[in-house]
């Protein structure tokens, strides 16, 4: 197990210095969000995170679009992150709030990408 935690840590470690990985603490994500409008909250409104992680970020609005009682919460939340486990681990954690049903694996497969979000053109795979 210690060889384990060690081997994540310096995994890490070197994430940080080769990308500039480092994720937004739970804390401090919902201190963020405490501080948009209400308005942003409304049935139907985009949520957008181009430098996703692991979905921090995401899994919050998910968790807070659901107590709101929404009815559309996946096809209004979109992420980009350029590390593959970080997108795998992003997808799981939202099917974790909405359940896991192939409906629902579809959204997310086509709203969490894997991609570069500083050359990504953001368009989920809609056609312009």
């Amino acid at each position: 197990m210690w060889r384990s935690l060690l081997s994540d840590q310096i995994k890490s470690q070197e994430r940080i210095k080769e990308l500039g990985e480092v994720f937004t603490p739970s804390k401090l994500v919902l201190k963020m969000l405490a501080h948009l409008p209400r308005s942003v909250w409304q049935e139907g409104k985009t949520f957008i995170d181009p430098s996703c992680g692991n979905g921090n970020f995401l899994i919050e609005v998910a968790k807070r679009k659901k107590h709101r009682g929404h009815k559309i919460i996946l096809e209004t939340i979109f992420g980009v992150d350029i590390m593959p486990d970080n997108v795998a681990e992003c997808k799981t954690r939202l099917l974790e709030i909405v359940g896991d049903t192939e409906s629902n694996r579809r959204v997310v497969d086509k709203n969490i990408v894997c991609a570069d979000g500083t050359t990504y053109d953001f368009s989920f795979g809609e056609q312009s």
